[in-house]
């Protein structure tokens, strides 16, 4: 083979100047990272931490977004009551609801016998394992960092105290109808014009809401202690939906 014929350019053989030099990459900003998917980007955005205004520490962004989210319902806004309850039930929350009466027959909760023993202060052989096993349909109920078992069959029981703010409340509501004051209704009653603005929307519970308390049937978390602390929307569906959350 000839000099000439060694340097042709054409296919399989480029000029000498675009051809690699020996010991030396191509490619010398190496091969492209993978492009992260939707889900995986999703999910490392959700771990960063932010911390909130007033708090101390800080939070993952998706536990932010979830108080914010329950912060809006109980202010009663529909929308986060609706998307609340869609990721209470995706998250397995209200699945005792689902089943049916003999699926709810099975569900059984074990108590530690050494630990009721310890809290009853006698020894751990004197108890009953049979009585350390309760078989019910139970509901668990997030409340912020609390957790509560409730028994489905268990009647809530009447709440006088609520019972008898309501009675207040449709009571100031007709005094206010009849042109009194907060000022006024404060100093006839015995009460501070603050408590009574704060209880006076008791007096526009839905009927069926009222009719449930009276019966003692009312959610376990709506109380009076409760109700001055987040109050309720005016609209009836939206108690009903807020309710139902507690």
């Amino acid at each position: 083979m000839s000099d000439q014929s060694k340097h042709l350019v054409g296919y399989m053989s480029p000029p000498e100047h675009n051809r690699f030099k020996k010991g030396k990459s191509g490619n010398p900003r190496g091969r492209p990272k993978k492009q992260d998917d939707i889900y995986t980007l999703l999910q490392r955005v959700l771990k960063r931490k932010v911390q909130l205004k007033g708090a101390d520490q800080q939070m993952p962004i998706c536990e932010a977004m979830i108080r914010k989210l329950r912060e809006l319902a109980l202010s009663g806004d529909a929308r986060a009551l609706n998307l609340q309850r869609r990721i209470l039930d995706e998250a397995g929350w209200n699945q005792t609801e689902k089943l049916d009466p003999e699926e709810k027959k099975q569900r059984v909760l074990n108590l530690d016998a050494s630990g009721v023993a310890a809290l009853l202060g006698v020894e751990p052989a004197s108890i009953n394992d049979e009585a350390c096993q309760i078989t019910a349909p139970f509901q668990m109920r997030k409340r912020g960092v609390e957790t509560k078992l409730i028994f489905s069959e268990a009647p809530t029981g009447r709440d006088e105290k609520l019972i008898r703010n309501i009675a207040k409340a449709h009571h100031w509501f007709a005094q206010i109808k009849s042109g009194k004051t907060f000022t006024e209704i404060a100093a006839s009653e015995g009460a501070s014009k603050r408590r009574i603005q704060q209880m006076i929307d008791l007096a526009f519970l839905a009927p069926d809401i009222i009719r449930d308390v009276l019966d003692g049937k009312q959610p376990v978390g709506f109380t009076s202690d409760w109700f001055k602390q987040h109050g309720l929307p005016s609209d009836w569906a939206a108690q009903r939906q807020l309710l139902a959350t507690l």
